[in-house]
């Protein structure tokens, strides 16, 4: 699948136990080219915990990805107006947090309406596991 014509922006928070998990998810996207955009949360940079040093974390995933990464709200606020992202994933994800914004309906995406993910689809030519 080739994501050359992707820019993916990847919030990431401070679920801990799953930055691993994360980090082999980005270096696969990475490898499939599309240029991944690393938005961190404050408490993904600055907090140290049994799972590693968060300054490792983030330099980690900047190497990985090649862009210095998004670190405040100031410097995330041209996002929106500027519409220079396909699409938005927040990682690391528990199953039970998409649960809750499907039941809950509240997740409407840039698009405005529900079932966004058909038009990412053809945007990027993307296919998303359900």
């Amino acid at each position: 699948m080739d994501f050359s014509k992707c820019n993916i922006g990847l919030g990431i928070t401070g679920s801990f136990c799953m930055f691993s998990r994360a980090r082999k998810e980005i270096e696969r996207l990475t490898e499939l080219g599309a240029n991944v955009i690393p938005i961190f949360s404050f408490n993904a940079q600055t907090c140290d915990t049994r799972f590693g040093s968060a300054k490792d974390y983030v330099e980690g995933i900047c190497d990985i990805t090649g862009n210095e990464g998004i670190r405040t709200i100031c410097a995330a606020e041209p996002i929106g107006p500027n519409n220079f992202l396909d699409i938005m994933v927040i990682a690391p994800y528990r199953k039970y947090c998409g649960k809750t914004l499907q039941r809950d309906h509240r997740y409407t995406g840039s698009y405005g309406s529900q079932g966004t993910h058909e038009k990412w689809k053809a945007a990027c030519d993307l296919d998303f596991h359900e």
